[in-house]
């Protein structure tokens, strides 16, 4: 029922889960993640890595809990970080290749910190996973980064950003404001079972790419 504080953390292949809402954990030193089979399930708990978190490969996910990050830190290609029904607290800057996992209920909290899933001089940026109402105010994008809805989306910005291609399955999406402008810089596919499945609303949108549209369709009121 008390936090437990450690100095470091090997999970050596293996993983751990946190098995209540009040077994907060909280680790100093930077924690490595390098094996498909590692993992950090924090539940309902509060994790807190205060040297930050180097996710190589593996994931670490919380559900009801707090992930905080007190030290620079980086998700790689094959890393995945899920904050689903959950808080992220940034308290330095996260920087992410791999994907970072977001629904209806996550938090976002940066502390005016960096949050980068652009792909800058690499090959590939990072994806961003979402589902329901998400606000970007403080996420970094460019032409490699990829955004991958699970359910129907709505996007909110203030300010206008651009991604390589919306992954959206059969869901639709919507731009929350006039301020959060899109732009597509590849190729997408529209295959929603219903009317206006991506509705830019008072935003500008831009397609660089080609557009697939197998059902559905654009509405745009701005």
């Amino acid at each position: 029922n008390n936090e437990l504080t450690f100095k470091e953390l090997d999970l050596s292949g293996y993983s751990l889960t946190l098995g209540s809402a009040t077994s907060d954990f909280t680790v100093s030193n930077t924690v490595t993640l390098d094996n498909s089979t590692e993992g950090i399930d924090a539940g309902g708990a509060d994790l807190t890595l205060t040297g930050g978190l180097t996710l190589t490969n593996g994931d670490v996910e919380a559900n009801g809990g707090t992930i905080s990050l007190g030290n620079t830190s980086t998700i790689a290609t094959d890393g995945m970080l899920d904050v689903s029904n959950s808080t992220l607290k940034l308290n330095a800057g996260l920087s992410v290749a791999g994907t970072l996992k977001t629904d209806n209920s996550s938090t976002l909290t940066l502390n005016n910190n960096a949050l980068n899933l652009s792909g800058g001089q690499a090959a590939t940026g990072g994806v961003l996973e979402a589902s329901g109402l998400l606000t970007l105010d403080g996420i970094t994008f460019d032409d490699k980064t990829t955004i991958k809805l699970n359910a129907d989306t709505t996007l909110s910005s203030n300010a206008a950003f651009t991604v390589k291609t919306i992954e959206m399955g059969t869901h639709f999406l919507s731009l929350g404001s006039a301020t959060t402008d899109l732009t597509i810089s590849d190729n997408f596919t529209i295959n929603y079972p219903g009317a206006n499945a991506l509705n830019s609303g008072d935003a500008n949108l831009t397609l660089n790419g080609s557009v697939n549209v197998l059902e559905g369709g654009i509405l745009s009121s701005g």
